[in-house]
C-alpha cells in the first residue's frame, strides 16, 4: 500500500494496518530463525570426507584380518601340540645312519614278551644292526627293517645267528615276511613259501655243520675213538715222515 493510500485511511484503519505489519514482521522473524536453526543442524550432521571413511574402513579391515590371523595361529599351535603329543606316545623307531631306501628288507620277530623296551630288543639284535625296529605293543611280535648296501648281509646274520635265541626268557623266531601289510591270501601264501624255503636252508646248514663237527672229531680222536697223537712240527722245510725215510736210507 502506497503512502498516499495510507493518508486517506482513517486513524482506526491506520492502527489496524500497523498492527498487521507488526504481526507479519514477527512471523517472518520466527521463520528466519527456524530456517537458520535448521541450517545449523544440517551443518552438524554433515558427513566426514570420503578420505576419512576409506581410512576408517581400511583400519577396520586390518583389525579383522589381524584377529583372524591370530586365531589361525592359535589353531595351528594347538594342532602342532596335539601332533607332538601323539608322536611322543608312539613307539620309538630306531634308524641306522647312512641307510638307503633303495634296498629294503623286512623280517618278522615273533614269540617276544608282551612287555619290553625297544632299547632292550635293539641290544639283543645288535649283531645284525637293524635300521628300523617297529614293535607291536602287547602282541608279542615286531618287525625289523634293513636298508642300504649291506642290508642283505645283515639280514642273513639275523636269520642264521639270531633265530631261536633267548630274549628275556623266551626263544624268539626270526622269519621272513612280505611288505605291503594286509591279510590277503596271496600275501599269506607268499610268506609261507618264503619261510618254507628258509626252513629247508636252515636244515641243510644244520646238517652240514653237524657233518663238519663229526669230521673234526674223527680227525682229533681217530677211527678207534682214541685221541690221535699230535703231529710233529715241520722244521727245515722237511716233513717228519719224510725225515724218517731219509734216516732209514
Amino acid at each position: 500500500m502506497t503512502e498516499e493510500e495510507t493518508k486517506t485511511l482513517s486513524k482506526k484503519e491506520r492502527k489496524a494496518l500497523e498492527f498487521k505489519q507488526k504481526l507479519d514482521d514477527k512471523k517472518k522473524k520466527k521463520e528466519d530463525k527456524k530456517s537458520e536453526e535448521k541450517r545449523d543442524k544440517i551443518k552438524d550432521k554433515k558427513p566426514r570426507p570420503k578420505k576419512q571413511e576409506s581410512e576408517t574402513s581400511h583400519e577396520t579391515e586390518q583389525e579383522i584380518s589381524s584377529s583372524t590371523t591370530v586365531k589361525r595361529r592359535h589353531e595351528d599351535d594347538d594342532k602342532s601340540e596335539k601332533k607332538q603329543d601323539q608322536t611322543s606316545l608312539q613307539p620309538k623307531k630306531k634308524k641306522r645312519k647312512g641307510a638307503s631306501s633303495s634296498t629294503r628288507f623286512i623280517l618278522f620277530v615273533g614269540n617276544l614278551p608282551f612287555k619290553y623296551s625297544v632299547s632292550e630288543l635293539e641290544e639283543h639284535l645288535k649283531p645284525c644292526s637293524p635300521d628300523v625296529i617297529r614293535p607291536r605293543d602287547n602282541k608279542g611280535f615286531a618287525f625289523v627293517e634293513f636298508a642300504g648296501d649291506d642290508a642283505s648281509r645283515r639280514l642273513n646274520i639275523a636269520l642264521t645267528k639270531l633265530h631261536h635265541t633267548t630274549f628275556m626268557g623266551r626263544k624268539i623266531n626270526v622269519e621272513l615276511t612280505a611288505g605291503g601289510g594286509g591279510n590277503t591270501v596271496a600275501r599269506k601264501d607268499k610268506i609261507r613259501e618264503k619261510n618254507a624255503k628258509l626252513d629247508e636252508s636252515r636244515k641243510a646248514d644244520a646238517e652240514k655243520e653237524k657233518a663238519e663237527k663229526e669230521q673234526r672229531k674223527h680227525v682229533k680222536f681217530g677211527e678207534d675213538g682214541k685221541e690221535a697223537p699230535a703231529a710233529e712240527p715241520v722244521s727245515d722245510g722237511i716233513h717228519p715222515s719224510r725225515r724218517k725215510l731219509v734216516k732209514k736210507n
